[in-house]
């Protein structure tokens, strides 16, 4: 079975280069083949290393951009959170958010047919090859990024693209969230598609 429609990934990170940096969130959504939200789940890749790494990065002055911006998102606060909340149950590692993850999307359908949707590919899939391998081997090597339709948009025709733009901002906008980030990218492709964007539902 494959999937009819759309699969969306968004990962956040402590960085840009998964050799270096790690997942913090991670975040998959289905939608219909007319960019409609059917399923979403986001995880919060919380293990045994994550007190530590939130410290080393808040403490870390070439991490600045990151440590405002996970702290004004609030992400920071829901790791640590979740921290708390798991006490002596926190897993070493991602190997067991892989294998939830995996069944989700083998539910959905997603087989080697399948494009992987939303914005920022190059870094997601180096995120994903570099920590859960198993999903990125999941999806076909084929992308659609939605961030395509915007930068080449403003290159042909500015003020049209421009004004698709602005319209979904007024539905969606990019929080460095997961499931803002995906909808935000799903609405991007349906104002390039001629329909109108949506808001996230809860």
């Amino acid at each position: 079975m494959s999937v009819d429609g759309f699969v969306f990934v968004d990962l956040e990170t402590t960085g840009t280069r998964a050799a270096e940096h790690e997942i913090l969130e991670i975040g998959f959504a289905l939608y219909s083949v007319d960019l409609e939200p059917v399923e979403r789940f986001e995880m919060l890749a919380v293990t045994t290393d994550t007190a530590a790494l939130i410290e080393r990065v808040r403490n870390d002055p070439a991490y600045d951009f990151i440590t405002r911006m996970h702290t004004k998102n609030g992400l920071f606060a829901d790791l640590e959170k979740q921290l708390a909340t798991l006490g002596d149950n926190v897993p070493e590692d991602l190997s067991g958010y892989e294998s939830e993850v995996v069944d989700i999307l083998a539910r959905w359908g997603v087989d080697g047919s399948t494009p992987l949707c939303g914005c920022s590919h190059r870094m997601d899939r180096e995120f994903l090859d570099r920590w859960l391998p198993k999903v990125d081997a999941m999806f076909s090597h084929r992308i659609i990024d939605a961030s395509s339709f915007r930068e080449a948009g403003l290159i042909c025709d500015r003020e049209r693209t421009q004004s698709r733009i602005d319209l979904v901002a007024e539905y969606s906008t990019a929080t460095h969230r997961v499931a803002a980030d995906i909808h935000h990218a799903a609405n991007l492709l349906r104002v390039f598609h001629d329909q109108a964007p949506i808001p996230l539902s809860a």
